[in-house]
């Protein structure tokens, strides 16, 4: 099994790094580190920044217009002078002491127990007739001895208390510390040493007397001295002379305003008006910085290198972090380049083809002077989109979106006039001919006369295509799978020799590249990497192994040795290095800040020297550096920025103290209601605060998950004692931070040991008075029971009696059901007498109706006898005063006397009003009624109306209703 190295680059220090950089690449390329813009809005303070310092603890401390500004990577501080004045000059004297000089003001900035900036004024030390020095520029700390240096005053401190003043003889104009021994000049007068708080004039140097010096630094030969208008100067064995070196001419041109040595012997010059250089020792410029390439401001106040080797740059406006320590650079070009899609070496020019158009730049001779301007230059003739450019047989052919063109010693020239040229490439056993793919399929082109035909029998777009072992064309579409192809140059045709899409042994249309990596072709997809042999794809587990989370979703694979390829993978960029047949490395961290920036599907990669790259993104161009010696690990240092607490009745974040030990923070005592608790961590990773994750566990229990950010919440925590370690991560390979939280929650007032001892002194008493209530109770049961004894027996016979008086009553509702279901068969006797009678009457009215008819309609009816008798006959039998006496006392049984009670009630009624009464008792209709009483409907009526009058009836009330409830 192959063994896996990881190379952090992305957090290691590369020691001397501009040393190992490849001169002549930075001298060739118009080169520039990787920007961070800190403007006033985000750090919310004055626009000028005049001195940069980094406590131990890494965090940074910024002088400001407005005060002192303190930044942890995560967030801003701003601490403002007592009389507001700028400040000009910091210094660290402690570990987390920052000395701090402004207007005819000084002072101590510390962090308080709440994590914030505090300031402790030490002007009180000063004697009275010192105080008005105005400006305070430089403060340095030489031993126990601090130097606040201003125009008029040289103020002397030892071990924290005032020593003396020293006054210039003209003007002093800045102190300068150089390897530890400190010289100051006193304008017009000559350069002075500092021994022990004492000036020594250096001798050698009487030409500087009347020159400004702003910076002196350290040389291989002797000092360098750096002025503003006139100049840098070499002060060595033979004296001192101008510095003829770019780094001289770049401040003749520029403006002098900082300088510094940074720790590899590189020097960085910051200027007033074109941002700032970076150098070699012997003064070559190796990089350059303006507004023109992402520098917010051009006048550089101030300049610092931080514990990571990275640059800080105060400027006139704002605050900026350059990524000197990185291996990636931007190319930077005026105006800029756009989308980067490819970059060829032709003739000693590199040439670089975008969205834009085609540009070079002279590779191989120094441009003097004026290499802080070196610049590409662009070809007007070729404009618009270039896909790629392809050096192939002492020609540079650029594939346009408009067709091919192509550059020799005999200039430009376009050849291939139709759109869209992918690529061009040279046919095996056809030395004479170029195969071109286009957006609609395949030409060939003739090396000699230029001449070009299409290719006939495909039509699809020809982006990616390579040969494989037996000359066959291999085409990948991005969409629609891979085609195999062979190619008949004579007749000028290509045939489809096979298809591969999904079904047809490639797992799915979409997503599929070929490559060619060792002289093997292998097939990426969206579900990893394929190997291709003769039309049989087999998976290569081993690509798995380079990778996170798989080969899958890989859209290029870039060789540039046989040994070293770049993979542009879904998540970044990965360096695939072999060591040996056995090991190989990884390397991804270092290409983080350029994740989701590459053209996706025209990632590209230039190898310009043995370990320099030139990768293509949206931006233009980075240059890669790589080199994996001379490595050491950087340590993140973590620290509480703040502490609080959610408060449980307002719901406010309170802060609480802290403070730092010799086993870790301490928060010290806190009550029970600070048992949630909101941590801020300080964890100051500069070059990508992003990447910095953090975990934790208490106790030495188990460790949570990764987390970004630097808030850490503990909620609930119960009483007790609690150590909580806490680790940070760039790539979770690797903890380059830790630091322990000691925490102390005490019990809430009802889990104290009081609170207990109460507890158990109440248990008791209420132990003994439980007993003796309880005996108590046991004496008033035992008479409560000899009294409830006789409750109960005397209960007991109330209850006997009370059964008997139930079975008595239980007896009588049976003789009452008796009743009522006699009265019940009553009712039904009586309704269904009824009834017989109303049909009886129907019928006999019907057969009445009949024999009147005939009287009426036929003489030989009409006056006979037996027909009237029987008309008068039936009328007795409708009118039958024995059915009415049945049926009244029936009713009176089943109605409980109604009857009775409504004649009592309404005297005036007659006996056909109480029948037509009782017939509305039982509910029936006027229809129904009528033929009961021999009288039609509209009689019934009529009589209801006369009713409703003897009764005195209300207009709203209904008859039925009423003598139904009476």
């Amino acid at each position: 099994m192959c063994k896996k190295i990881y190379f952090k680059q992305i957090f290691l220090l590369q020691i001397g790094f501009f040393i190992l950089l490849d001169i002549s690449v930075a001298s060739e390329l118009p080169i520039a580190p990787f920007l961070k813009n800190y403007s006033k809005i985000e750090y919310k303070a004055g626009t000028q920044n005049w001195d940069i310092i980094q406590a131990d603890n890494n965090v940074m401390y910024f002088a400001n217009n407005d005060g002192i500004l303190k930044y942890d990577g995560n967030s801003w501080q701003l601490r403002t002078m007592p009389n507001h004045s700028i400040v000009r000059s910091l210094c660290q004297i402690g570990k987390d002491s920052i000395l701090a000089g402004a207007f005819s003001e000084f002072g101590l900035v510390y962090t308080d127990s709440f994590g914030k900036m505090a300031y402790d004024s030490w002007i009180h030390k000063v004697p009275n007739e010192y105080r008005k020095f105005h400006e305070v520029w430089r403060i340095y700390k030489d031993g126990e001895r601090i130097y606040i240096q201003t125009f008029s005053h040289l103020l002397v401190f030892y071990k924290g208390e005032f020593e003396q003043c020293i006054m210039p003889q003209g003007d002093f104009k800045y102190i300068f510390n150089v390897k530890e021994e400190f010289y100051i000049q006193d304008y017009g007068f000559g350069l002075y040493k500092m021994n022990e708080g004492t000036l020594h004039e250096m001798s050698g140097f009487a030409t500087c007397n009347d020159i400004e010096i702003w910076e002196i630094l350290p040389h291989e030969n002797g000092l360098l001295i750096c002025t503003q208008l006139e100049g840098l100067f070499l002060k060595d064995k033979e004296g001192i002379k101008p510095w003829k070196t770019e780094a001289n001419s770049f401040v003749l041109r520029n403006n002098l305003f900082s300088a510094l040595q940074m720790k590899n012997g590189n020097y960085v010059f910051g200027s007033i008006q074109n941002g700032f250089i970076i150098t070699n020792p012997q003064g070559e410029i190796i990089s350059s910085q303006n507004s023109v390439v992402g520098l917010q401001n051009n006048t550089v106040l101030c300049l610092f290198e931080d514990n990571t080797r990275n640059l800080w740059i105060g400027l006139d406006n704002g605050i900026d972090f350059a990524k000197t320590n990185s291996p990636l650079f931007h190319v930077r070009k005026r105006g800029g380049f756009g989308m980067g899609y490819s970059a060829e070496i032709y003739n000693n020019r590199l040439y670089v083809g975008t969205n834009q158009g085609l540009y070079y730049i002279p590779y191989t001779e120094r441009n003097e002077a004026n290499s802080d301007f070196l610049d590409f230059l662009e070809i007007k003739a070729i404009k618009g989109q270039v896909w790629k450019l392809v050096n192939l047989n002492s020609k540079l052919f650029c594939c346009h979106n408009l067709g091919l063109y192509v550059i020799d010693n005999k200039g430009i020239k376009k050849i291939f006039n139709l759109s869209g040229v992918w690529d061009i490439t040279e046919i095996p056993d056809y030395p004479d001919l170029y195969l071109i793919g286009t957006y609609q399929g395949f030409f060939i082109l003739n090396k000699k006369t230029n001449e070009y035909s299409k290719l006939s029998g495909f039509n699809e777009s020809a982006r990616h295509f390579i040969f494989d072992n037996e000359n066959n064309i291999l085409v990948s579409h991005a969409n629609k799978g891979i085609y195999k192809l062979d190619i008949a140059a004579e007749s000028y045709k290509v045939i489809l020799s096979d298809y591969y899409h999904e079904g047809n042994k490639l797992p799915n249309d979409f997503g599929n590249e070929i490559f060619k990596i060792k002289n093997n072709i292998i097939v990426t997809s969206n579900i990893g990497v394929y190997n291709y042999n003769g039309g049989d794809f087999t998976y290569d587990k081993i690509w798995d192994d380079f990778f996170p989370h798989g080969s899958g979703n890989m859209y290029s694979v870039i060789e540039c040795t046989d040994s070293r390829y770049f993979c542009f993978k879904e998540g970044g960029l990965y360096l695939i290095t072999w060591l040996n047949n056995d090991m190989y490395a990884v390397e991804s961290n270092a290409f983080a800040s350029l994740t989701k920036t590459f053209p996706k599907g025209y990632e590209n990669v230039l190898q310009l020297r043995d370990n320099s790259y030139l990768i293509g993104n949206e931006d233009g161009f980075v240059l890669y550096l790589h080199n994996s010696e001379n490595e050491s690990g950087n340590k993140i240092w973590i620290d509480l920025e703040s502490a609080k607490y959610l408060s449980k009745i307002s719901n406010d974040e309170i802060a609480v103290p802290f403070s730092e030990g010799k086993d870790g923070i301490r928060l010290g005592e806190l009550s029970y209601k600070m048992n949630n608790l909101k941590l801020n961590l300080s964890m100051p990773y500069y070059s990508n605060q992003n990447m910095v994750q953090f975990r934790y566990r208490l106790n030495n229990g188990p460790w949570s998950s990764w987390y970004t950010g630097n808030e850490l919440n503990l909620n609930s925590l119960r009483e007790g004692d609690y150590v909580v370690d806490i680790q940070c991560t760039i790539d979770r390979d690797q903890i380059v931070g830790k630091v322990s939280l000691i925490i102390s929650i005490e019990p809430p007032l009802y889990r104290r040991w009081y609170s207990y001892l109460f507890y158990l002194i109440f248990f008791f008493a209420s132990t003994l008075i439980s007993s003796f209530l309880i005996k108590k109770r046991i004496n008033n049961v035992k008479r409560r029971e000899s009294i409830i004894q006789q409750k109960r027996m005397i209960e007991n016979r109330i209850k006997l009696k009370r059964k008997a008086e139930l079975a008595q009553a239980e007896l009588t509702n049976l003789r009452n059901e008796k009743l009522k279901t006699d009265v019940r068969h009553k009712s039904k006797e009586l309704a269904n007498t009824t009834m017989s009678i109303i049909q009886k009457n129907q019928i006999l009215q019907q057969i009445k109706d009949v024999l009147q008819k005939l009287g009426k309609n036929d003489v030989k009816y009409s006056e006979n006898k037996d027909l009237y008798r029987l008309v008068k006959k039936i009328n007795k039998e409708i009118e039958h005063q024995d059915n009415w006496t049945v049926f009244e006392k029936n009713f009176d049984k089943v109605h409980e006397n109604f009857l009775q009670r409504l004649k009592e009630k309404h005297s005036e009624l007659t006996p056909k009003d109480l029948r037509l009464a009782a017939y509305l008792r039982m509910n029936l209709s006027s229809k129904e009624i009528a033929p009961l009483l021999n009288i039609s409907v509209r009689s019934v009526e009529i009589s209801r109306y006369r009713l409703r009058k003897k009764m005195d009836l209300p207009h709203d009330q209904n008859l039925t209703e009423y003598i139904i409830e009476t």
